[in-house]
């Protein structure tokens, strides 16, 4: 290298500080390559942009999406607020819908087991009457008081006193509530009650609100609709129309909830006419969610960007037996060749677009009595035909019906005149005619059933549904004492075994042996055949599909729906993983 192209590279160095050439410089690059190099430089270039290409496109599947805090979400809702008030309100859907949103209770049901709410621990003296309860240390009403024993010992004493008229009453009347401390307090029975914490799972009311408003104001307080709870959602705002009726009611989330801070900021209830309304209404978008929806409704909103959220209640819908209106009833023969003649998975499928399961007996799934392991009768109509051959009934060659003597195998079907009902009816009507059996059908109106038929128990084969709560004891609905008005034993059954099993169950806290008891229950039952459980028709609930409904499909009552609300999210946000 000669002195004077060092001197210049020297003079270079010194007025351009950087090493590295500029953009500028950059296009002047291929005047100092050969055709090799520059070839190299392409394929070099092409590969960064395929690795890179690929890189990002490998990074975008790995960004998920994951729920947010925000958005809105409004329901509509058929019928009125009455009263947000645990105490007085288990009869309104309504308000037990709210409520479930407002309050907590002692206990809750999630995928129907009953498990500790606002309890953190509890236990149960040896002469099985006393229960004591400790409870969570870091509970807050939404006014930012603490939740102390102080707010449950007022609930109780409340609904235990005549003055506040609370349907409770009856529940809590003989039942003594104590406070041990700030957080623990005791609950004794007068007598052994196995199911006594199944009925803890009503809201508790805030002492400090409560305590100074009179029996007489009661259920005029303005907190029975700006109520004050504990729950994953507090009130804001209602709306009202020029009548009074409430149009709006919206809650906003509690940040401060025990549990977890909801993600969806905000909860609208709409108070509609209808359910045709609530169809409108969604479809027009004015809405994100309907409550209950039978088949022909759900029909309707079929394919518009809707989602059906299937939850199944511990409910049935069975053919119930009053043999004192029907003595062919009497005959075990009779009622079994009923069972086994009818089909249920042929009913579910063409009377219910098969929104049902199926149902074998009077215990549910995830509750205490339940057996996977148990089988009904199975469906075999040539065995059910020889049944009633083998006792003398002949088909007559005209009309298909069997008789005996001038005697007709005939009977007469009761239910409530609905349009599900109706083709549940006439499905069972041609499945038994085609054992020659001939069935009738009477439709009574939906306010007319329980004064003219229920109550009087006049039918001879009810179709009905019964829905049994969380609690799995059969006493209100298989024990004798249940058999006239207001029980609802609507089969007219008595066995003195069953009798003496229900009542032995209830006077034990001993889950095996409870579930030993309920097992015997459940094959007397399928033996004596009162009655024939037909299935459990799905609780549909519709949402928009921007709604993410995050439950167990398994629940308890309809307000259960909103378990675990905290984690339903209708916005999103991108995360890498």
């Amino acid at each position: 290298m000669d002195k004077f192209y060092k001197t210049n590279l020297k003079l270079v160095s010194q007025k351009n500080k950087k090493k590295l050439p500029n953009l500028k410089q950059f296009k002047y690059l291929s005047l100092f390559l050969n055709s090799k190099e520059k070839i190299f430089i392409r394929i070099l270039i092409a590969l960064i942009i395929i690795c890179s290409g690929y890189f990002l496109f490998r990074g975008y599947e790995n960004i998920d999406s994951v729920p947010t805090y925000g958005g809105n979400y409004t329901e509509g809702i058929i019928g009125q607020i009455q009263y947000l008030n645990p105490l007085l309100s288990l009869s309104n859907d309504v308000d037990s819908d709210i409520n479930k949103l407002i309050y907590n209770s002692l206990f809750e049901y999630n995928k129907r087991v009953l498990t500790p709410s606002l309890v953190k621990s509890y236990t149960i003296s040896e002469d099985q009457k006393t229960y004591t309860f400790k409870l969570k240390n870091d509970i807050y009403w939404h006014d930012g008081i603490k939740l102390t024993s102080d707010d449950v010992i007022y609930t109780i004493k409340t609904a235990q006193d005549p003055n506040f008229k609370s349907p409770l009453y009856v529940t809590f009347k003989d039942v003594k509530a104590e406070k041990i401390d700030d957080l623990t307090f005791t609950f004794t029975l007068s007598d052994i009650y196995s199911p006594f914490l199944d009925s803890l799972t009503f809201g508790i009311l805030p002492k400090h609100i409560w305590q100074d408003i009179s029996y007489t104001q009661f259920p005029l307080s303005e907190y029975n609709l700006k109520p004050v709870g504990t729950g994953p959602y507090k009130f804001k705002t209602l709306s009202k129309s020029k009548e009074g009726f409430i149009k709006s009611y919206t809650l906003e989330s509690n940040d401060s909830y025990f549990k977890k801070k909801p993600f969806i900021k905000e909860l609208t209830f709409k108070f509609l006419s209808d359910t045709q309304e609530a169809i409108e209404t969604i479809q027009d978008k004015k809405i994100n969610g309907v409550s209950f929806l039978n088949q022909d409704e759900l029909k309707e909103l079929a394919g518009k960007n809707i989602t059906v959220n299937n939850f199944s209640l511990p409910q049935y819908t069975a053919l119930f037996f009053n043999s004192s209106l029907n003595p062919l009833l009497k005959d075990s023969y009779i009622r079994k060749a009923l069972t086994i003649g009818t089909n249920k998975n042929e009913l579910i499928k063409n009377a219910l677009n098969n929104n049902a399961e199926k149902v074998e007996t009077i215990f549910f799934k995830n509750m205490i009595g339940y057996d996977s392991g148990f089988e009904d009768y199975s469906f075999n109509p040539t065995s059910a035909v020889e049944l009633l051959e083998s006792n003398e009934w002949n088909r007559d060659e005209k009309t298909g019906i069997m008789s005996k003597g001038e005697q007709k195998l005939e009977f007469t079907l009761t239910t409530v005149s609905t349009n599900e009902n109706k083709l549940i009816a006439d499905e069972i009507k041609k499945q038994w005619e085609k054992l020659g059996i001939k069935l009738n059908i009477q439709y009574i109106d939906q306010d007319s059933i329980k004064e003219d038929v229920l109550k009087p128990r006049n039918y001879e084969i009810l179709l009905y549904g019964e829905i049994l709560g969380g609690s799995s004891d059969p006493f209100s609905f298989w024990h004798s004492s249940q058999i006239k008005n207001p029980g609802l034993n609507l089969s007219l059954y008595s066995n003195k075994e069953v009798d003496q099993a229900i009542e032995k169950a209830r006077k034990t806290n001993d889950k095996e042996e409870i579930q030993d008891l309920y097992k015997f229950i459940q094959g007397k039952i399928k033996d004596d055949m009162p009655a024939i459980f037909l299935f459990n028709q799905y609780y549909s609930y519709v949402t928009t599909k921007d709604v993410n409904v995050i439950n167990d499909k398994e629940i308890t009552t309809p307000s259960d729906r909103f378990n675990n609300i905290e984690n339903w999210f209708i916005k999103t946000k991108r995360k890498l993983f």
